[in-house]
């Protein structure tokens, strides 16, 4: 099974910085919390998790 969400914006958003396939804003001001928790079910269903950001959209991927 293939999941993604796309948070698509008509303006530009500030990008989230993201390493190591997680998004760096996590801890400060709560954004990102749920998917480390989308993270932690996958890596437990031996799945495949990818986010990635841009100044237009937010996409977040999950294989199982």
């Amino acid at each position: 099974m293939i999941y993604s969400a796309i948070n698509r914006v008509n303006y530009s958003v500030q990008k989230v910085e993201i390493e190591e396939n997680r998004g760096q804003r996590s801890s400060k001001d709560g954004h990102g919390i749920g998917l480390s928790n989308v993270q932690g079910v996958v890596e437990k269903c031996d799945g495949n998790f990818a986010i990635s950001c841009d100044e237009k959209e937010f996409v977040a991927v999950v294989i199982i």
